[in-house]
């Protein structure tokens, strides 16, 4: 038995750290494997004698995992993440957005604008992340012209 619990407290850890790096919740991971949080909840605490395979590979998708390492984590292994999407942004208008997200983020204050810039450079390549600095560079300035105008005219 505390076989099991030890089983089920790697998994449970293992998800856990898993939820961070994706930067999503319990709710976000059941909407995406159609497995209810309760369910996953039981999973996770070992309240569950036997875990479908369905639900399984749910989970596994869900968490982007390598279908099999919730069984490997409670063998005792570990997990093996899918390959990180990295998509490149081939069009101006994606850069623009990009940028003025950014913008907007600075607004917010420093940890909003760290994380978005942590989010943008795990999925794009840093060609994309230059061109994206480069047009926030510009807005910025911009924004600064504005102002210095808008000054020295009042």
């Amino acid at each position: 038995m505390a076989n099991k619990n030890q089983a089920h407290t790697r998994l449970a850890e293992a998800m856990q750290h898993r939820l961070a790096e994706l930067q999503t919740d319990w709710v976000g991971i059941a909407a995406r494997s159609g497995v209810s949080t309760q369910t996953i909840r039981d999973i996770r605490f070992g309240r569950t004698r036997t875990i479908r395979e369905t639900t399984k590979n749910a989970l596994d998708d869900a968490l982007k995992w390598q279908r099999g390492s919730i069984d490997a984590v409670l063998k005792g292994g570990t997990p093996t993440p899918l390959p990180t999407e990295r998509r490149t942004i081939d069009h101006s208008s994606d850069i623009e957005q990009s940028a003025w997200v950014l913008r907007g983020a600075m607004e917010a204050g420093e940890t909003v604008y760290t994380a978005a810039v942590e989010r943008l450079k795990s999925r794009l390549p840093s060609s994309d992340l230059d061109k994206v600095f480069s047009r926030l560079t510009d807005i910025v300035l911009g924004d600064d012209e504005r102002h210095q105008r808008r000054s020295t005219s009042a």
